[in-house]
C-alpha cells in the first residue's frame, strides 16, 4: 500500500483483518494537506452505514466544489 496505485474496480469481497492492520502503518507514509500527519481509520463493514457514509461525502464534496467555486471563479477578472 505504500506505492501509489489507482483501483479502478472494487470487488465486493471483505478485507482481511491481516491488511486493515497495516492501514495505520502505512499511513503515516501518504500525503497531507498542510503536512499535518495524525489521522483516524474507521472500519465500517457494514453496508447500509458505508452507503449512508458515502451519501455525505458526496453532499459535503458537492457543496464544496461543485457550487461556489464556480461561482467565484466567473467573478475573477478576466473570467468568462
Amino acid at each position: 500500500m505504500r506505492t501509489s496505485g489507482a483501483v479502478r474496480e472494487f470487488t465486493g469481497s471483505d478485507v482481511p483483518d491481516s491488511v486493515i492492520a497495516e492501514v495505520p502503518d502505512d499511513a503515516r507514509f501518504a500525503p497531507s494537506g498542510a503536512n499535518r500527519p495524525p489521522r483516524r481509520v474507521i472500519v465500517v463493514r457494514d453496508a447500509a452505514t458505508r452507503a449512508a457514509l458515502a451519501g455525505l461525502y458526496r453532499e459535503g464534496w458537492r457543496d464544496a466544489f461543485d457550487g461556489p467555486a464556480l461561482d467565484v471563479a466567473q467573478t475573477l477578472p478576466g473570467a468568462g
